[in-house]
């Protein structure tokens, strides 16, 4: 990438950002006082490291990052929204020298990447205080790190990479040790001669986030950085199924009386012994049952074994109920499959005004003006399908899939570092795809957002070495008629 092209990307992404701003586009913050994710916000400004130490319902990189701001600022608004605008811009950047180092077209490159870059999923994301879109940044930066390690001999590359998987693992449950692993495993099979400068870069960010586990193992009995996967894993099984079928089995003893209780509720909607769980009575983010504006504290010690009942629950039901987390199992795909617009974000209005949403909905995620016909007997309903997501993704995958083995696009060879980030690409977008909709049913589609980019590198890659050549192809095939 030239220099030019560079600086006409940035000005690009910031006359976006101007726009945004001067059309209504606002920083959302209430995710860290009002979600689940987040410690209490008064905790990361007066105790850090004690409660970022003490956190088991997520793991604990955001929340460290947003205790370090708000130290910083009172509010941290306008630090957050500066440290996501910079991170937007590297995000835009980095999809579009991906692109280019696939080999696509530089007009193809940058439409693709900015058409991402105003979609309304991209701008809402952006705008909200979640992980959500520093993962997907991360992902984006990481399959270019893949691809310099691959191509150069420079040792910085891995360690940089390795780094980054570790922020990612430490921020979101769903980049679990075992991806780590897997990204480690392709990097030593398919690098032979930089083996071991693989194991070295990796070493210390493995140790690092084992050490998490291990910490949650010691203090919470769990190997894990999220003790919620329970309560995953129930609204998988038992949380959908058929409530009179389910409440007939907590008669029987089969199931915990847990099972009749949503899994968000409150602790005072618990049996008391949950809400009087011993230990740790000196650490304010295990004992204090709400936080200081008023929303309930879900790291409280109490949701450790609750948790731990909802996964009794749930493996008792899959294995003799699976049709249950089959049913449920096809609405998350349904979900999956839908556009990853942010409908709880108070900019929503913003995109539906400028009519966004129903252009991306209509033109490029195929959607049918139709409810998809899903219902589960926990009263779920699917969303409206987008035929060219549920169709172009996964045909999109298996084509970089098979170049990535092939090692050819078309008559083009490609070269090792390019199989390589084609292999990375695959393997982040099946491993997203796959854990995100055994685990979760209703939000699989903001998991999605995170491999979004990656599907589209893949998508500029499919135009350029594919469909373009074909269509110049026949073109120049055509007859040429003489009047």
């Amino acid at each position: 990438m030239t220099r030019r092209m560079l600086l006409g990307l940035v000005a690009v992404f910031a006359a976006t950002q101007a726009a945004a701003h001067a059309l209504g586009f606002r920083f959302e913050t209430y995710p860290l006082r009002w979600f689940l994710h987040f410690l209490d916000p008064e905790l990361l400004r007066t105790r850090l490291l004690e409660s970022v130490f003490y956190m088991h319902i997520q793991p604990p990189l955001f929340n460290l990052f947003a205790g370090l701001v708000l130290k910083l600022t009172p509010t941290g608004t306008w630090l957050f929204y500066a440290i996501f605008l910079v991170t937007g811009g590297v995000f835009y950047i980095a999809l579009v020298v991906l692109q280019l180092r696939l080999g696509v077209s530089k007009i193809v490159a940058v439409t693709i990447a900015t058409l991402f870059l105003l979609s309304p999923s991209f701008l809402l994301y952006e705008h909200w205080m979640f992980y959500t879109f520093p993962c997907a940044a991360i992902l984006s930066v990481s399959v270019l790190l893949v691809y310099e390690a691959a191509r150069t001999p420079s040792r910085w590359p891995l360690p940089v990479l390795f780094t980054l998987l570790f922020v990612l693992c430490g921020m979101c449950s769903l980049f679990h040790l075992l991806y780590f692993l897997l990204v480690a495993a392709l990097l030593f099979a398919f690098l032979p001669e930089r083996r071991k400068a693989v194991v070295f870069a990796a070493v210390l960010p493995f140790v690092l986030l084992v050490s998490i586990y291990v910490k949650n193992w010691i203090l919470f009995d769990t190997f894990s950085t999220s003790t919620v996967m329970g309560k995953d894993l129930w609204i998988m099984t038992a949380g959908n199924m058929n409530g009179v079928e389910r409440t007939r089995l907590v008669q029987e003893g089969k199931l915990s009386p847990v099972s009749l209780i949503n899994r968000f509720d409150t602790l005072d909607r618990y049996p008391k012994e949950y809400r009087e769980t011993p230990g740790f009575e000196q650490i304010p983010a295990l004992r204090q049952e709400n936080k200081t504006d008023g929303a309930h504290n879900f790291n409280h010690i109490g949701q450790v074994p609750i948790s731990r009942q909802y996964l009794t629950d749930a493996v008792y039901v899959l294995k003799r109920y699976p049709q249950a987390f089959v049913r449920t199992s096809a609405l998350a795909w349904c979900t999956y499959f839908t556009s990853s617009e942010l409908y709880v974000s108070e900019n929503a209005p913003v995109v539906s005004r400028l009519g966004l949403s129903a252009f991306y909905d209509t033109v490029f995620y195929g959607k049918i003006p139709a409810r998809l016909a899903v219902r589960l007997p926990g009263g779920g309903v699917g969303n409206s399908p987008c035929i060219f997501l549920l169709v172009g993704l996964p045909l999109i995958a298996f084509y970089a899939a098979r170049c990535a083995v092939k090692g050819k696009a078309g008559a083009n060879a490609l070269t090792r570092e390019q199989r390589i980030a084609l292999a990375f690409c695959v393997l982040t977008i099946g491993y997203v795809a796959v854990i995100g909709n055994s685990f979760d049913v209703m939000e699989t589609n903001r998991y999605r957002f995170m491999t979004d980019a990656l599907s589209a590198a893949c998508l500029g890659f499919f135009i350029s070495r594919a469909a373009l050549p074909k269509l110049r192809g026949r073109l120049s095939r055509r007859p040429n008629i003489q009047p």
